[in-house]
């Protein structure tokens, strides 16, 4: 497939060590996610970064959600939608593919989870993009947003998404998008009236 052949193009040479997201460097991509987690459009890589069940690294750091675009010709990072704006501050984009196109609207959808902002000592999780199905253009920039709706008061604190948007479109229906939160609802909205 597309994804596997450019994945196999891009991988340097096995004496390289891998290189983090944030490296200015060229990228090895085999070691930012798995395969099913890429997607190609218009000749860039988009990996979308998640945590492992919300747990911080060794050294007690949060994770730094995001969805970067890596360019297939020269294998360095060319955008990067952050999150939650700044280090360590979680925000994952957790679906296993990441992103779903609408190639006629040329919209590229994702869905986000918790963040781990902290104001005056309260936990924020919906801090500025996290726990929201976001439109994106191609260059990764925010079109519109809607943030997870439920707040019950007894799934407070873990409302993210944990999936990814699919998109469909019914016989004689506007084009809708459905996903499921962690919280086990699943939503749909229309997508021109969605944010």
């Amino acid at each position: 497939d597309v994804a596997h052949d450019t994945a196999a193009h891009l991988a340097q040479p096995r004496d390289r060590a891998p290189h983090h997201l944030d490296d200015a460097e060229q990228v090895r991509l085999e070691h930012l996610a798995p395969e099913r987690e890429r997607r190609v459009l218009d000749g860039k890589v988009l990996v979308a970064v998640g945590s492992h069940c919300d747990r911080p690294d060794a050294a007690g750091v949060s994770w730094d959600g995001r969805l970067v675009a890596i360019d297939t010709l020269t294998r360095r990072i060319t955008n990067t939608l952050d999150v939650v704006p700044g280090p360590a501050n979680g925000g994952s984009i957790w679906g296993w593919a990441g992103t779903s196109w609408d190639a006629a609207a040329k919209v590229l959808w994702t869905a986000t989870a918790n963040a781990t902002f902290q104001s005056n000592g309260n936990l924020i999780e919906k801090q500025p993009l996290a726990e929201r199905v976001l439109a994106l253009d191609p260059s990764l920039r925010v079109r519109r947003s809607v943030v997870q709706p439920d707040d019950a008061e007894d799934l407070l604190g873990d409302q993210g998404f944990g999936g990814t948007p699919m998109l469909f479109q019914p016989s004689g229906c506007p084009a809708l998008l459905a996903i499921n939160s962690k919280s086990s609802y699943m939503y749909v909205w229309r997508r021109d009236r969605l944010g």
